[in-house]
Formats: structure tokens, C-alpha cells, sequence
């Protein structure tokens, strides 16, 4: 009788243990959990990934509140964060000619194309912005690493135009300007933002007897209208009439493709153009969680 008291007393006395161990376990489980974020970034012409010189990153929590924001690697970003579920955005840290700004929310998060030093209402051309983000990433305390993949997009469009200014005669060089562009851009997903259209003036550059023009943009929408302008060595120019080719940018395919117009000067004189429109990325900056 003795000896039955003596085991069940052990095995009362094993049980207490065993119940304080796995309630300390349990209260010392950690409240954070490891998070790793990779990214991918656009094929660039050698259909080779982009490169980058790094990233910027927002972390925001289940709240909409702003977590972490900062510079990290291009490869990824990884850090212990606390147990919740987030949204992350990324763009490169080496893009051109924008800025960033309105980040304390993920559905405001953008990217604004510089204006040009002096011309309210135009800009600057972009270059090389590479962004996305993903939501639903759920972290857990404790040591299980979550992962996660965003797939980042080009949300720089191309314009190229070809320009024969035929029989004008005299001229010291010729410009090219459009209006109805893009100014902004939401970072999350690439979306246009509901900010006013701007315009964009570049410089034509000889090659042999005709000329050519490059424009990088976020975008163009709304009314297009495009006029070159003829510069004399005296100082003087002229402008030619400014022709809407909303229409015609409007029927291009999602590949791009071309558009011949002729601009007209006010004399009867005729500039003939070809705008090449390159390859539009479609979709957004999507991603995994593994």
C-alpha cells in the first residue's frame, strides 16, 4: 500500500513539473517571428534581370499603420518584426529623375516625376523605377521564418519619334512636345493616380538630314496633342499646328507599335513624324508568400 502511495506521488510530482515547463514554454513564446522578403526585378533589354543599386522598402501592419520603412539590399530584406499581417512595397533606390512621397498609407504610397527646373506644368523624363508590392503576409511569433517574393514591374513607358522636317531650310535644331502625361504613379501596383496630366518638351537630336526624340514617361492619357517647335540660329521659331493623336495612341495594341502624323506650320511648311510607342508592361507588382 505503501509503495502504490510512493509511485503516485512520483508521478503526481511529474505531472506538476511537466505542466510548469510547458506553461513556461508557452509564456515565454516570442512575439515576433522572422520575416525575409525577396525581390525580382524587369528583364532588361539582354533579357538579363535588371540591376539595381538597392532597394527602399514599406513594411505596414494589419492596422494600415507604417511599420518600418528604409533602404535594404537589392537582393532582399529581412528583419524579426511582430506576430501580424503585413503589406510590403519596394522600388529601386537608383531611379531617375522622381521622387517618393505620401507613404504613411500603402494605397498612397507613390512615385512623382520631377518637374522641369522652371516650367511649371512640365517634366522631366523618367527612368528605371522598378516597384511593386504584396499583402497578406502573416507572421507568427516564434522561429519559423516567413517568406515572401514581390515581383516588381517597369512603370517607365517609351516614346520614340522620328522626325523629317523635309524642305525647312535655316533651322538650328527642332523640339518636340506633348501634352496629357503621366505624372505619377502608385508604387503598390503601378496604377495612374488621379493627379492632372503635364507636359513634356525634349530636344531633337541630328541624324544625317532628319532628326530624332526620345520621351520616358509614367504614362499618357486624356487629350494628347503634340507641336514641334523650329529654332532659328537669330533666335527667332516657329511652332507647328498642334494635332490631338489621342485616337491614334489609343488604338495601339499593348505591344506598342507605330504612328505616322504631319505637322504642319502656320506657313503651309510640313514636318512629317513617326512616334514609335514601346513595349507597354501590363499587370502589377505581384508576388508569393512561401
Amino acid at each position: 500500500m505503501k509503495t502504490n502511495i510512493f509511485y503516485t506521488l512520483i508521478l503526481i510530482g511529474l505531472a506538476a513539473v511537466a505542466s510548469s515547463c510547458t506553461e513556461r514554454s508557452l509564456s515565454e513564446r516570442p512575439e515576433d517571428g522572422p520575416l525575409k522578403i525577396s525581390f525580382t526585378w524587369p528583364e532588361n533589354e539582354e533579357g538579363a534581370e535588371s540591376e539595381v543599386a538597392g532597394a527602399s522598402i514599406w513594411l505596414y501592419g494589419s492596422d494600415g499603420t507604417l511599420y518600418f520603412s528604409g533602404e535594404t539590399s537589392s537582393e532582399s530584406y529581412e528583419a524579426r518584426v511582430p506576430a501580424d499581417t503585413y503589406i510590403a512595397i519596394v522600388v529601386n533606390s537608383d531611379y531617375i529623375n522622381a521622387e517618393c512621397s505620401n507613404a504613411a498609407a500603402s494605397y498612397t504610397n507613390r512615385i512623382n516625376a520631377d518637374e522641369e527646373s522652371g516650367q511649371e506644368g512640365y517634366l522631366t523624363d523618367v527612368d528605371k523605377v522598378f516597384c511593386g508590392g504584396i499583402s497578406g503576409i502573416t507572421v507568427n511569433g516564434g522561429n519559423k521564418i516567413t517568406e515572401a517574393v514581390i515581383n516588381t514591374v517597369n512603370v517607365v513607358k517609351y516614346l520614340h519619334f522620328d522626325i523629317d522636317p523635309a524642305y525647312i531650310t535655316g533651322m538650328s535644331s527642332i523640339d518636340i512636345t506633348m501634352s496629357g502625361i503621366v505624372p505619377a504613379v502608385y508604387l503598390y501596383d503601378g496604377r495612374y493616380t488621379d493627379d492632372p496630366t503635364a507636359n513634356m518638351t525634349v530636344e531633337a537630336i541630328p541624324d544625317g538630314e532628319e532628326y530624332y526624340a526620345d520621351m520616358s514617361v509614367f504614362g499618357y492619357m486624356g487629350e494628347n496633342v503634340i507641336y514641334a517647335t523650329i529654332h532659328y540660329p537669330d533666335g527667332s521659331y516657329e511652332t507647328t499646328i498642334p494635332q490631338d493623336i489621342s485616337e491614334e495612341l489609343g488604338q495601339l495594341p499593348d505591344e506598342g507599335g507605330e504612328i505616322d502624323i504631319t505637322l504642319s506650320l502656320y506657313d503651309g511648311g510640313e514636318v512629317s513624324v513617326t512616334v514609335t510607342v514601346g513595349q507597354w508592361e501590363k499587370g502589377s507588382g505581384s508576388g508569393t508568400i512561401v
